[in-house]
């Protein structure tokens, strides 16, 4: 079975640098933009369905990748695959405002991986031999790709980037990671995906 992990597109927040973390914000016009060329990005490869993080801004990512591929609407897993919990520093600048991991409001980043990690298992067992478009979230993608496939293999997810794994008998195998729609169009070619 094939997974695409899927960062969220681009909002207001995004494009202020703001930690967004539980905050619901939609998507922007760039956003939906971004989230249409994943889409188009995965049109002609055989995937069965979409799930997404209950945040609008995933769910309409989703949304827009779900009909350009000819699926029907994504399922919210609700919980599952939200971002990071980042407490009190939702809102705030994110160069002005560096995480202090021993933060109490912080959502520990092992309990983020556990989480992605427990969540991802739980749909691969339900959707077993089936492909599936999961749209997430930056620090929550990157913490489960971390787990999967060693923090080197990762880099910064922007909006709308995407990540082609396997799994198959057990186990994940990257075959493209952290990718813009642009990149993953062209390798997916060369792969002959």
């Amino acid at each position: 079975m094939k997974i695409c992990l899927v960062r969220h597109g681009q909002t207001d927040w995004n494009l202020q640098r703001l930690w967004q973390g539980l905050t619901d914000n939609p998507l922007n016009e760039t956003g939906l933009a971004q989230a249409a060329a994943v889409g188009e990005a995965l049109k002609g490869m055989a995937w069965d369905a979409a799930f997404s993080s209950p945040l609008i801004r995933a769910q309409q990512t989703a949304q827009q990748i779900c009909i350009a591929c000819g699926l029907e609407p994504p399922t919210p897993v609700d919980g599952a695959f939200l971002e990071r919990d980042f407490g009190r520093y939702e809102g705030t600048v994110i160069p002005d405002h560096p995480l202090d991991e021993a933060d109490p409001t912080l959502e520990p980043m092992e309990q983020v991986r556990d989480r992605m990690e427990a969540a991802l298992l739980k749909l691969c067992g339900e959707q077993y031999g089936k492909n599936i478009i999961i749209a997430s979230h930056g620090r929550a993608s990157r913490a489960l790709l971390e787990r999967l496939f060693g923090v080197e293999a990762v880099g910064h997810l922007k909006n709308c980037s995407m990540s082609l794994f396997e799994y198959r008998e057990g186990a994940f195998r990257p075959i493209l990671i952290n990718r813009t729609p642009e990149d993953f169009a062209r390798e997916k070619q060369e792969l002959g995906l």
